[in-house]
């Protein structure tokens, strides 16, 4: 896909191309001659840019081939109009075919300019839909992905804390056994005390009530 910067420095080259070939007809300063031999030089290498931007795109390679026909016709022209002029000769009279059949060629190559440019600015348009088609997709991944990765935490979080409930509850289960268990120590301890000193009281009363009885 070219860009239009692209094209406008073509059409820009262009147009200096055109200047210096009508300032070298009115002063014939080999100098301009030369500036614009180079121009024309820059001309190709822009046009030859964007052929190469456009090499994945069918309709513009189309739009290029058309271009590159009408800027070679153009430079051709400028190139004649170039040589009455270093001829010496009256070429005034000469020019006007030459100049209505330039100015036909760069009528036509503004044709296929728009043409490229109304095709780049329909691509473009579509890429920024899909663009933007994507970035609401890809956000609703992310919003999605940390909706669920929240949820997740809840559901851990939540885990956690029923493992120390019960883990909590256990240990209290755990001490009320253990304290329940010496207090049954601790009353059957004394009701073996109780026990074993009614036991032994009743020995010793049957004791001394036998020695009375001897």
């Amino acid at each position: 896909m070219c860009s239009i910067p692209s094209i406008d420095h073509f059409s820009s080259t262009v147009g200096r191309a055109g200047r210096l070939r009508a300032e070298y007809i009115d002063s014939g300063n080999p100098a301009v001659l030369s500036r614009q031999r180079e121009t024309a030089a820059e001309v190709r290498a822009a046009l030859s840019t964007i052929q190469r931007l456009t090499a994945d795109n069918v309709s513009q390679q189309a739009n290029c081939q058309k271009l590159a026909q009408l800027t070679e016709n153009r430079l051709r022209l400028m190139d004649q109009a170039m040589d009455l002029k270093r001829s010496g000769k009256p070429t005034l009279e000469a020019q006007v075919p030459v100049n209505r059949e330039m100015m036909a060629a760069a009528d036509s190559g503004e044709t296929v300019i728009r043409s490229m440019e109304e095709d780049e600015q329909r691509l473009l348009s579509e890429r920024q839909k899909r663009e933007s088609a994507s970035f609401v997709i890809v956000g609703a991944l992310l919003l999605g992905s940390m909706f669920l990765a929240f949820l997740f935490f809840l559901l851990h979080h939540q885990s956690i804390m029923d493992q120390v409930r019960e883990r909590v509850h256990a240990e209290n289960a755990q001490r009320n056994l253990s304290a329940r268990l010496l207090t049954i120590q601790d009353e059957e301890r004394r009701r073996f005390a109780r026990e074993l000193h009614d036991s032994v009281g009743q020995h010793l009363a049957a004791i001394k009530m036998g020695r009375l009885h001897a």
